[in-house]
C-alpha cells in the first residue's frame, strides 16, 4: 500500500514519472509510471518546476478516461499529469491509492509548442502591418481564453499560471495598442490619398451646346 497517499485522499496533485505500462479496462486507460514525484497542487500562483516534491514512490497506477489513446503512448518517456488521489480495492480486498487524472492545461507546453510557433508563422508570412498585429492579437487572446477555460486546470511550470496570465495580456495590450497606432495611420494614409485623387472631367464640359456652334 502507498501509505503516503492515503494523507492526500480526495486531494489534487501533480505526478511526474516514467511512463512504463498501459492497459485499457472498459472506459478506463490504467497508466503506470515509475520513480514518481508527487507534488501538492496549490492553484495557479505556484511556479511547479520550482516546487518541493512531497516525496517519491516507486511506482502508481494512473487512471484516465482516454482508453482510446493507450496504444499511441510512448513508453518509458517523462510524463505530467494533474489528477485527484482515489482508493481503490486491490485483488485481494485491500485498500490502496492511484490517482483519476483530471483535465488539465500544461501552460508552458502550449506556449513553447504551439503559441511561439504560431506567432513566429505569423511574422513571417504576413507582410501588411495591420493584418500581422491583428493576427498576433487573436493568437494571444486564444490562449487567454484557454487560461480562463474553468473546466480544466491550468498549470504553469517555470513561471505560474498566473505570471503567465500577466505576462500574455501585457503582450496582447503592445500589440492592441500597435494595432490602434497603425490603424490610426492608415486612416490618415487614406484621406491623403482621397484629397490627391485628380476630379474626373467629363469629356464634353468644354465643348459648346449643339445649335450654337
Amino acid at each position: 500500500m502507498r501509505h503516503q497517499l492515503a494523507a492526500l485522499e480526495n486531494e489534487l496533485v501533480l505526478v511526474q514519472g516514467w511512463f512504463k505500462e498501459h492497459r485499457k479496462r472498459k472506459d478506463i486507460a490504467h497508466l503506470l509510471l515509475t520513480n514518481v514525484h508527487i507534488i501538492k497542487y496549490e492553484g495557479e500562483n505556484i511556479a511547479y518546476a520550482k516546487a518541493k516534491t512531497l516525496f517519491i514512490l516507486d511506482h502508481l497506477w494512473c487512471r484516465e478516461s482516454k482508453p482510446d489513446n493507450v496504444k499511441g503512448r510512448e513508453l518509458f518517456t517523462k510524463v505530467f499529469y494533474v489528477g485527484r488521489v482515489k482508493p481503490y480495492t486491490r485483488a485481494d480486498n485491500s485498500i490502496d491509492y492511484a490517482v483519476a487524472i483530471e483535465p488539465f492545461e500544461d501552460i508552458d507546453n502550449y506556449v513553447f509548442k504551439q503559441l511561439d510557433p504560431k506567432l513566429e508563422r505569423i511574422r513571417n508570412s504576413y507582410k501588411d502591418r495591420l493584418w500581422k498585429t491583428r493576427a498576433e492579437m487573436d493568437c494571444l487572446m486564444s490562449l487567454l481564453q484557454i487560461m480562463e477555460d474553468k473546466s480544466n486546470h491550468h498549470v504553469g511550470g517555470h513561471m505560474s499560471t498566473n505570471d503567465w496570465r500577466k505576462f500574455i495580456s501585457n503582450l496582447y495590450a503592445k500589440a492592441a495598442d500597435r494595432f490602434a497606432k497603425q490603424l490610426k495611420s492608415q486612416e490618415q494614409q487614406n484621406r491623403k490619398d482621397r484629397r490627391k485623387k485628380p476630379k474626373r472631367v467629363s469629356p464634353h464640359r468644354d465643348q459648346p451646346a449643339r445649335g450654337f456652334a
